[in-house]
């Protein structure tokens, strides 16, 4: 998840707990916040903007989302700001609705008034990168995405507003954590403590 590291928290926290059953499951934001309102999850990492109704989200982690395109695309040249406007009609390369990162790329788009041609919808951020690269589309992405050794060699484009990306820990509103939801989000507060979680 870019800024935040989910999956190191959730060994180290399993290795200090042992008696502690930890199972992840991976999937969109969405389908994430989704399952913590029915009961079936104690807590989730999930990034955002999402529909946060019945759930306490914790903030982690901010970071810029970024254009991605390949060399010799007519976007590569230029240093400036590009206006949503002049993406419109361009073909996008993106992950599927549940994603925090398709969320947070479509709100700067809406915000703008701007509709954007998502060509492809992939469940694979390295795939989506091929496909960036071989120079069938672009995309929004977080800076951390952009920064991956598979990324190496896009161009990395800003945009004239704020596009900015939240990593958060998510548990059910209104219902006590347990005690071992209380051990990992003091665990979380201590690697926060002791730099990037």
């Amino acid at each position: 998840m870019g800024a935040a590291d989910p999956f190191g928290l959730l060994v180290a926290f399993g290795a200090r707990h042992p008696s502690v059953e930890v199972r992840v499951e991976q999937a969109g934001s969405a389908v994430l916040l989704e399952r913590l309102r029915r009961g079936r999850l104690d807590v989730a990492f999930t990034a955002g903007p999402g529909d946060a109704a019945g759930v306490r989200l914790r903030p982690l982690a901010r970071e810029r989302m970024v254009l991605l395109c390949a060399p010799g695309h007519r976007l590569a040249d230029g240093t400036r700001p590009l206006p949503p406007a002049l993406l419109a009609g361009e073909p996008f390369v993106d992950l599927h609705p549940q994603w925090g990162a398709r969320a947070a790329a479509d709100a700067v788009f809406a915000a703008a008034g701007v509709v954007r041609t998502v060509a492809m919808q992939l469940d694979d951020v390295h795939k989506l990168l091929e496909v960036v690269a071989g120079g069938h589309a672009v995309a929004l992405v977080p800076r951390s995405v952009a920064a991956k050794d598979q990324a190496r060699g896009l161009v990395r484009r800003e945009l004239d507003r704020d596009t900015c990306w939240e990593v958060s820990v998510a548990r059910p509103d209104g219902v006590r954590a347990s005690a071992a939801v209380r051990a990992l989000l003091a665990r979380l507060d201590a690697a926060r403590d002791d730099g990037p979680a």
